[in-house]
C-alpha cells in the first residue's frame, strides 16, 4: 500500500513532514514551535501551549494550519537511487529497446520532464522532452504523457528550484 505523504514549496525550500518552520505571523514565537507536518490541507505548525507564557490549557498542543498552493503529494515510487519521487519532481528516464542490431541494450531514448499524478495513468511524466539516440541525438517534445518507470529514472531537480531543466533545448 502506498504511503500517503506530501511536501510543500514556500516560495524558497522544499518542506517536508516534521522539519521546523519559520511562518512570518508567528515569529515572535518560534522557540515554542516543535515542528511541522505538510498534509494535503497544507502545513500544520505544531506550538507546544505548555511553552506559551499565557497558555490557559497545558494539556494539548495547538495546531496552525499555513495555507500552501504548491502542495506535492508522494507518487509512491523511488528513483534508481532510491529517492522518493514527488508530484513537481523532474525526472531523466531512460527508454531502452532490446532487439538484435547495433542498438540492443543501449538507451534509445532519453525522456526528462515533470512528475504529475494523473488519476486514470499513475504517475506520468507531462510532455517530456526527448533525446532521440536512434536519430543522432535528435530533441523533440512529446505530445502525451509518459508513464513513470521507478528503476529506469533519475530525480534531477524540481520545478520550482530547477525549472530550466525543462527547457525544450536544454
Amino acid at each position: 500500500m502506498k504511503e500517503i505523504k506530501f511536501r510543500a514549496w514556500d516560495g524558497q525550500k522544499m518542506i517536508y513532514d516534521g522539519d521546523k518552520v519559520w511562518p512570518d505571523h508567528l515569529a515572535n514565537m518560534r522557540h515554542y514551535l516543535s515542528g511541522a507536518s505538510v498534509t494535503n490541507k497544507g502545513v500544520e505548525v505544531w506550538v507546544y501551549e505548555s511553552q506559551l507564557p499565557h497558555a490557559t490549557d497545558k494539556h494539548f498542543d495547538h495546531r496552525t494550519g499555513i495555507p500552501f498552493k504548491n502542495l506535492m503529494q508522494f507518487t509512491g515510487l523511488c528513483d534508481k537511487n532510491g529517492k522518493e519521487i514527488f508530484e513537481g519532481d523532474i525526472v531523466e528516464q531512460e527508454s531502452i529497446t532490446t532487439y538484435p542490431g547495433e542498438y540492443g541494450g543501449e538507451i534509445d531514448l532519453l525522456y526528462t520532464g515533470e512528475v504529475v499524478i494523473i488519476p486514470s495513468k499513475g504517475a506520468c511524466l507531462k510532455r517530456p522532452n526527448v533525446i532521440d539516440r536512434l536519430e543522432e541525438d535528435r530533441k523533440w517534445k512529446c505530445n502525451s504523457y509518459k508513464n513513470v518507470v521507478s528503476y529506469r529514472c533519475e530525480i534531477i531537480g524540481n520545478i520550482f528550484e530547477t525549472p530550466e531543466l525543462l527547457k525544450e533545448d536544454a
